[in-house]
């Protein structure tokens, strides 16, 4: 499955805009913790505010160390709870794999692609900037109007 069609829009693999939503300010907010480090470290800041939301579905997760220590049929099974987590959610997929026999062994694997793939939804459809209002934009053309058309009132009465 591509990774286009694998991203729901603004919900990510959240059930609701607002867990996403929530999930995109907690990022925002560890990144900023985080810049000025010699190293960017973006993607391992999504990982740890994803392994906050496995907690609260009750499966901890560590830092995978060796991926290339789950077979093949690991990562297919991973890559399927992938794909359901971004079509439906992440708890979905999360119970999905409780159903595993790979069960726990798959949760790690399953967190670090997923954050891998949530990173990059995140980079490259800047989901996790904030979008100015509209109202914004049209206030602001509105005082700057205004601004010239005074100016230009001032140079024009001299």
């Amino acid at each position: 499955m591509n990774q286009e069609r694998r991203v729901r829009g603004e919900n990510l693999v959240f059930a609701t805009a607002e867990e996403a939503g929530q999930f995109r300010e907690s990022v925002e907010y560890a990144q900023v913790e985080h810049r000025g480090e010699s190293q960017s470290r973006d993607r391992e800041v999504v990982g740890e505010v994803l392994a906050e939301k496995f907690d609260q579905e009750g499966h901890g997760v560590s830092s995978l160390h060796a991926p290339w220590e789950h077979s093949q049929a690991e990562h297919d099974e991973v890559q399927v709870l992938v794909d359901m987590a971004f079509t439906h959610d992440l708890a979905a997929a999360l119970r999905k794999a409780e159903q595993s026999p790979s069960f726990p062994r798959n949760i790690d694997l399953f967190h670090d692609v997923l954050t891998g793939e949530l990173y990059e939804a995140v980079r490259t459809r800047r989901l996790n900037t904030a979008h100015v209002p509209v109202w914004i934009i049209i206030a602001s053309t509105l005082l700057v109007v205004l601004f010239g058309a005074a100016i230009f009132m001032f140079f024009y009465s001299l």
